[in-house]
Order: structure tokens, then sequence, then C-alpha cells
């Protein structure tokens, strides 16, 4: 049985490589003029571009410290924007494998200055806007419940008291309980400071009533929502309607749409 939900940088690194060659197979391939669902404003072609740049912005971050995010366009030509989209993806994975985990750099999490913080939030970025490109074209194809699983811990851990942090949440709305449903030990305790990690060896509990609660051990909250990975990580990151039958609910229903609505990542 797992007892956490983090993968190891070497397994981040190697989801990060095959994410990338994925999604440089559809840029040879797909429509790039296909509209991307989650970003209303974007296409294919631009998606690409977003995520070439953020492939050298976190290179240049990792070797130089803080930069700028390039905001130039990319290549317009499918034969050129594939060749640059592979240079810029090829730098990164030089820039990592250079550094190794440990290496100390600059990132935007003061909690983890080292080169692992950019090989996990580059494996989500990609692994996330890889999903977004299939979607373009047609069916995603499964992100893989322990990467998704790390997604979260990443979105709840990290990004959650970073929107805190900045001011784009005020602070979450109430109080929620999170259950991966096919990952062990993968649950969260929601509350308007942020959210806590819970022990994995307790049952959850409903209450009935008027007073009805889910409750793990001593954590509680009004409601309950858990899921497949996947299906949490893409609601997490705005990609999953609420209402999405891979959800389960008990307890206040509404009170935990509110929370889940609310900018709990960027």
């Amino acid at each position: 049985m797992r007892t956490t939900v983090e993968m190891a940088p070497g397994a981040r690194l190697l989801r990060l490589e095959s994410a990338i060659a994925s999604f440089t197979d559809i840029l040879r391939v797909g429509a790039l003029d296909a509209r991307i669902p989650a970003c209303p404003d974007w296409d294919l072609r631009y998606l690409a571009w977003h995520l070439g740049h953020a492939h050298r912005w976190a290179g240049r971050c990792l070797i130089d410290g803080p930069a700028p995010f390039p905001t130039e366009p990319g290549p317009d030509t499918r034969t050129e924007l594939v060749t640059w989209y592979r240079e810029s993806a090829a730098q990164l994975l030089t820039t990592l494998r250079r550094s190794g985990p440990t290496a100390e750099c600059w990132t935007f999490d003061p909690e983890n200055l080292t080169a692992g913080f950019w090989v996990r939030r580059q494996m989500h970025e990609t692994v996330m806007h890889l999903w977004d490109a299939q979607r373009s074209q047609g069916d995603p194809e499964p992100m893989g419940p322990l990467v998704a699983a790390d997604g979260v811990a990443e979105a709840l851990g990290f990004f959650l008291p970073r929107q805190i942090r900045l001011e784009r949440l005020e602070e979450v709305p109430g109080r929620l309980l999170i259950e991966l449903t096919d990952v062990c030990s993968a649950r969260w305790l929601l509350r308007p400071d942020g959210a806590e990690r819970l022990a994995p060896d307790r049952a959850v509990r409903i209450a009935a009533g008027e007073n009805q609660r889910a409750r793990i051990g001593t954590a509680w909250a009004p409601a309950l929502v858990r899921g497949p990975a996947q299906a949490v990580l893409l609601l997490l990151w705005h990609r999953l309607s609420l209402h999405d039958p891979r959800l389960e609910y008990a307890g206040d229903r509404p009170s935990a749409q509110e929370i889940l609505a609310s900018a709990l990542t960027p």
C-alpha cells in the first residue's frame, strides 16, 4: 500500500519526457487552429507557444534566477513550430538532467529552492497541456492515477496556499473533505486557511440528519467529494464540471461545489 501520493523526481522526469514526446506528436499531425476549451482564446498553435515558452522560461530560471515569462509569438508554420517546440523541450530536459533534482536554484516556491521543483512543475504543466491538446483533437488519453494524484498534492499543497498568500483568494469559503478513490491514502481537508493532508488509516464516516457532516478521524467538514485522481485534478484546474458523474458528493453538496468553484488554483 502506498503511504504517499508524491512521485520520485526520477519518475517525474520520465513522465515529463513522455508527455513532451506525445505533445510533439500532436503538433506534427493535429489541427493547429483547433480551439482549447479550457482556454477559449487559445488554439493549438498558441498552446504550443505557451508551453514552449514555459520550458524555456523554467530552464532560464533554473540557471540564471528569476526572469520575465516570454510573450512573443512562436513560429507559425507546422514544420517550424514542431522544430521550435522540440528545441524548447530539449533545452529544458538537458538543463534538468545536468542539474539533478537537489541542485539549488530560484523557484517561485520559497519552501523548495531546488531543481526538483522545476521537474515537478514542468511535468504537471506539460501533462495538463497535453490533455488540453488531445481534447482539442478528440478524446484525451488518461494521465495515470499516480501522476494525477501527485498533481492534486501539488495543487492543494502548493498552489492553494500561494493563491491565498497572493490574495487571489481571500480564504477557502468553508470546509471540505477530498478523497481520491484510485490512490490509497490520498485525502485532504480544505479549510479557510488552506489544506491539510490527512492520515490514511481512518475510515470516512458520514453523519446523517440536520447535522450531516463527513468525518475522518478528528477532521470533519460539512461535505465530502471523492473521485478518481484525474477527475479531481481536472476539477481543481477548472477543466471538469462540478456535476461530472465521476465525482461523488456526500453531505452539503452546494457548499462543496461553492468551494470547488473558487480560485483554489490560478
